[in-house]
């Protein structure tokens, strides 16, 4: 199947076809910033700060009417919460190419029973595109759910919390020139995605939580701080989490969350390439609403997230496919390596259809089984 290159670098398209690890193929200042957000081809701004993200990656999006409210959804097409304000203001940043079908989300069946957030597979089949780093207000029963986290934080108010997740494709105001890069880089990614639809020996295994995550000696880097009686990477990441929502990012700057090493060889949008990125998500949400980000590549060749699945959703690992990154300190590199495996996600499409999901997943966040 050949495809025109009006969305897509060719030189960048022929990595991805010809592997399973390689940069997203979008047009670098034409169609994509910073590699991976698909750039806004109705936008008129200018980018006069390069100390922040390029403006013309933020598409606007509709404003609901009547108390409407739009849905953010995990991949399983499961409920996370609701873009919130603020996201509504200033748009959402999409990755390139990153849109999918799941089951339309009825709002209106939401209670404070978080079994009420999960996806119903019969539903009509819709488009989603992968908003990321967004935010979304979380209903306060959810929170509270959890003792731990009641305990944690005390009255719980809406908060707002970071997340890169799924919206309804229709929640974008649309124009022509939108549609047509939006059409054209969904016809180049179906051609990339069947190529990854590999075959082979399949080893099953189920996305952890933080308090699952296990290191080998030849993996971690210990400290005294990180390693201290009583002190796990659950109770930590989240304790760190939620004082950071309470008294801000920078409070929390001097404070690095375990893990904190970084990934050798990440590259210009792959955020702060810390290995912690590719655990369960986020810490301060409680353990049955904490995702993965499932990767197209992994750090170091392009390494971006295309997708997050929940804690506890089957891995199909394919055996025959492996990679190692190295990882740093104090910006040196040491003798440890972290593992990286590829498999595949399957989730529902709506109308009573699932299919699947192809990519890479750290090591650590995996158990057998």
């Amino acid at each position: 199947m050949s495809h025109p290159s009006r969305c897509c670098d060719p030189g960048k398209k022929a990595r991805a076809l010809a592997g399973l690890s390689a940069a997203l193929p979008g047009i670098e200042g034409t169609t994509v910033t910073g590699g991976n957000r698909f750039l806004d081809p109705s936008s008129t701004k200018k980018w006069r700060d390069k100390e922040k993200a390029d403006p013309r990656s933020f598409f606007p999006l509709n404003k609901p009417t009547g108390g409407a409210k739009i849905p953010v959804l995990d991949g399983a097409g499961n409920l996370l919460g609701t873009l919130s304000g603020r996201a509504l203001s200033a748009g959402v940043r999409i990755n390139f190419g990153q849109i999918k079908k799941m089951p339309k989300f009825d709002l209106s069946k939401v209670t404070a029973d978080p079994s009420s957030r999960k996806a119903d597979p019969s539903r009509p089949s819709v488009q989603y595109v992968y908003a990321f780093a967004t935010s979304m207000l979380v209903r306060q029963a959810w929170l509270t759910s959890t003792p731990a986290l009641k305990k944690l934080y005390g009255p719980v108010k809406a908060k707002a919390f970071a997340i890169s997740a799924w919206i309804p494709k229709s929640a974008l105001r649309t124009s022509a020139k939108r549609t047509k890069l939006f059409d054209c880089a969904r016809g180049c990614m179906s051609e990339i995605e069947q190529k990854r639809r590999k075959k082979g020996k399949t080893i099953p295994m189920r996305i952890a939580n933080l308090d699952q995550v296990k290191w080998s000696k030849s993996e971690w880097i210990s400290n005294k701080n990180e390693t201290a009686k009583g002190t796990g990477a659950d109770a930590r990441m989240t304790r760190e989490a939620i004082s950071a929502l309470l008294k801000g990012e920078n409070a929390m700057k001097k404070k690095a969350m375990f893990p904190n090493g970084r990934i050798s060889n990440a590259s210009r949008g792959e955020g702060n390439m810390a290995v912690r990125d590719y655990l369960a998500r986020s810490p301060a949400l409680p353990p049955f609403m904490r995702c993965v980000n499932f990767l197209f590549a992994i750090p170091g060749a392009g390494g971006v997230a295309m997708d997050t699945f929940p804690v506890g959703t089957r891995f199909h690992r394919l055996a025959a496919y492996k990679k190692q990154t190295r990882i740093y300190r104090k910006g040196k590199p040491t003798s440890k390596k972290i593992s990286w495996y590829y498999g595949y996600v399957t989730y529902p499409e709506g109308g009573g259809k699932t299919t699947r999901r192809y990519g890479w997943l750290l090591k650590n966040a995996l158990l057998d089984g």
